[in-house]
Order: structure tokens, then C-alpha cells, then sequence
């Protein structure tokens, strides 16, 4: 029973987790913008598909992707003790985001 528990509570916090984090705006001008994507779960959620949704909404007569780079946001520290050890580890906490600018009408792509 308290495994049960304990893998149900596993399970909702992992889809908290994904259902959390998105896609999303973090500058939005009228000739360009950024959107930001998590770097964690890979291939539980296509973010970059969400990213690509955001642009096309922000330009729908065209965009192109003008610089692409994994930006450091925080930091996050575990904890793991054991019976004659503790190990303290902090690790980055990156995202990836996307510039972007509207097309120009006259290039013709």
C-alpha cells in the first residue's frame, strides 16, 4: 500500500513537473522577439514544437531564428547523506532560448 503511494506520488509530481514548464515569451517587440524552452525531460514534451507555435503567433506572415543559446537561470543543491558520508552537490539550472525577427517581406523564402 505505502509503495502504491509512494509511486502514485512519484507519478503526479513528474507530470506536475512537465505540465509546469512550456514554452515561453521572454521579450516580445514588433520586429523581434525570444522565447525561452526547459532543457530538462528530453523527449517527454516537444518544447521546441511550442517554441516554433509561439513565433508563428508573434510573426504568422514569417520569422526567422537569429541566435539560439543555453542561458543559465539559478542553481539547484541536493543533499544525499548516507551512513558515513553526506554529499552536497549544486548544479546549474539552464534554459534554452531562441531570438527571432520577423522576415523581411522582400526576401523572398
Amino acid at each position: 500500500m505505502v509503495r502504491n503511494l509512494l509511486l502514485l506520488f512519484i507519478a503526479v509530481s513528474m507530470l506536475n513537473l512537465v505540465g509546469c514548464q512550456n514554452a515561453r515569451y521572454i521579450l516580445k517587440e514588433t520586429d523581434h522577439g525570444m522565447v525561452a524552452i526547459p532543457n530538462n525531460f528530453p523527449g517527454l514534451v516537444n518544447h521546441r514544437e511550442k517554441a516554433n507555435e509561439l513565433m508563428q503567433q508573434h510573426f504568422p506572415s514569417g520569422y526567422e531564428v537569429v541566435r539560439e543559446e543555453e542561458v543559465t537561470i539559478g542553481a539547484e543543491t541536493s543533499s544525499h547523506v548516507g551512513d558515513f558520508f553526506s554529499v552536497t552537490e549544486t548544479h546549474d539550472t539552464t534554459e534554452w532560448r531562441i531570438s527571432y525577427r520577423r522576415k523581411d517581406e522582400g526576401s523572398g523564402g
